[in-house]
């Protein structure tokens, strides 16, 4: 078995994102330990459609292509709704993600 790093992941994030061509978005990359083949990608964008089937079907026919990235995509109304809870999976990706971007400064 081959063993995926950290930075491997990385890059194949930024390659995601390039092709998912959201202009303004925040994307962090989480991944749970240094031997997890897998990561978490969350991204935050208003040009996501509201209706989740679309904004699925839209960020799978990407994701596909990256079979260790799991997406996540919220707008920014639901992370700020998101934000005001306790959130496990907020507190996790805030102390240790990994900022790609971040046009909303939320990070």
């Amino acid at each position: 078995m081959i063993k995926i790093t950290f930075e491997e992941i990385l890059q194949d994030a930024k390659k995601l994102l390039e092709l998912l061509r959201l202009k303004k978005y925040t994307a962090v990359l989480y991944r749970a330990g240094s031997d997890d083949e897998e990561a978490n990608l969350l991204i935050i964008s208003e040009e996501f459609s509201t209706n989740m089937e679309k904004r699925q079907a839209y960020i799978f026919s990407v994701s596909s292509l990256f079979p260790n990235i799991e997406v996540i995509g919220w707008t920014y109304d639901e992370f700020k709704k998101r934000s005001k809870k306790t959130d496990e999976f907020l507190s996790k990706i805030r102390k240790v993600g990994t900022i790609i971007k971040d046009d909303y400064q939320i990070f």
